[in-house]
């Protein structure tokens, strides 16, 4: 059953305490921090199963993305593994390895093919979006951005994301103080050059791990960045939020269509969740403006993000949570705990994080922030899979209490 589409309120205060994740202020270098968080666009259809699996659709209130925000700084003492591991190769592997390690080749840092193998500089992977959008700036007419944009083409195309992250806001936004405004809007995009600049402060946190990233990064890089904040759930948090708002986005807000959806594949009994990163991976938002270099994921796409990546960072998965109620229809969200959180539990929602004391006050929140409006009679249905839990809404078994 489709649920009619209906305008999400921001959440409310709750009578226990819930926080809510922010991404800190971005280094004075990387740009300007956006006050506040847009409301998320809710998932709009489930799988339809015979026993009643919910189908939904929820409301979106189009609202710009967050842009040049950044991750808190990674403590020293969190990279002290990847720093040492660097250190070492520079000053040069031992003759008779013969374990694959790190070399030093021409100045660079090049992951080597084994012992007697030839080493190879890292080459960032670039989508195909940013290549075309690299492409159209290094070809503007003026002479001066025309330098910065090949500056940066060259530092994307390294990986090098830090050097990258800098010299993109050093381009984009100088040119509103010497009047080349119109070079950007005209030739590169502003809104294209803000996503640009938001994916790369990103990546330039994985540079500061000691992570070698694609744009956009592999679910392996991803994995290894966020194992670095295992003992920071806070930190985790922010950079799953970081992360999806800057290369994910909603159907609801790619299309501007509340009743957008994605649909993953089927099976006898209907539609069904993603079942590997792959499955989030297939769907490119449009290929410039400001989803560039984005895919398009739904509530479920977001859940199994978060399975792997708070998994990676120290987080306990609880339980997969099914929104069976209220007018927004269904929403799929996931619970996890931390130790270093003790009795507390954390619910992503779409691409927001919420932690509490009380289960279900904090659900309430993901739920509100996903576009669901909560009222007495709203339940979250838990599954050991997403697929447990949305047959569990449908026939109404195991709802949290």
């Amino acid at each position: 059953m489709v649920m009619k589409s209906v305008e999400a309120q921001r959440p409310q205060a709750q009578a226990a305490r819930v926080e809510r994740s922010k991404l800190t202020a971005i280094e004075s270098t990387l740009g300007q921090t956006v006050a506040g968080p847009p409301k998320a666009a809710p998932d709009s259809a489930f799988a339809g199963a015979t026993k009643k699996l919910v189908n939904m659709t929820g409301r979106h209130k189009p609202v710009a993305p967050p842009l040049n925000t950044a991750l808190p700084s990674i403590s020293a003492g969190r990279l002290r593994g990847s720093e040492h591991a660097i250190e070492a190769a520079l000053r040069g592997p031992a003759r008779d390895s013969a374990q694959p390690g790190l070399l030093a080749f021409k100045g660079e840092v090049a992951q080597a093919q084994g012992a007697g193998g030839t080493a190879k500089a890292f080459k960032a992977k670039l989508d195909p979006a940013i290549t075309d959008f690299l492409k159209t700036a290094v070809g503007v007419k003026d002479a001066a951005a025309r330098a910065d944009f090949k500056k940066l083409e060259k530092e994307m195309c390294a990986g090098d994301w830090t050097k990258a992250a800098a010299t993109a806001h050093a381009s984009f936004e100088h040119s509103k103080d010497d009047g080349r405004t119109e070079t950007l809007d005209n030739s590169v995009g502003l809104d294209a050059s803000r996503t640009v600049e938001q994916q790369l402060q990103f990546l330039s946190k994985l540079s500061g791990a000691g992570i070698k990233a694609d744009y956009p990064p592999t679910q392996d890089q991803l994995k290894a960045y966020f194992k670095t904040l295992s003992t920071d759930p806070k930190a985790a948090r922010a950079a799953f939020e970081a992360y999806t708002k800057a290369f994910h986005v909603h159907p609801a807000v790619a299309n501007n269509d509340p009743k957008a959806d994605v649909e993953y594949g089927r099976d006898s009994i209907g539609a069904t969740p993603p079942k590997s990163w792959a499955d989030i991976e297939q769907r490119d938002a449009d290929p410039s403006g400001k989803h560039l270099a984005k895919n398009v994921n739904d509530c479920e796409g977001y859940a199994l993000m978060a399975q792997e990546l708070m998994g990676a960072a120290g987080f306990t998965f609880k339980e997969h949570l099914t929104a069976n109620g209220g007018p927004a229809g269904a929403h799929a969200m996931v619970a996890f705990t931390h130790p270093k959180e003790p009795g507390a539990f954390t619910v992503t929602s779409n691409d927001g994080t919420f932690s509490g004391k009380n289960l279900k006050s904090t659900a309430d929140q993901g739920f509100l922030y996903g576009g669901g409006k909560t009222t007495k009679g709203t339940s979250y249905y838990a599954g050991d899979t997403m697929r447990d839990s949305q047959l569990n809404a449908g026939t109404k078994k195991h709802a949290i209490k």
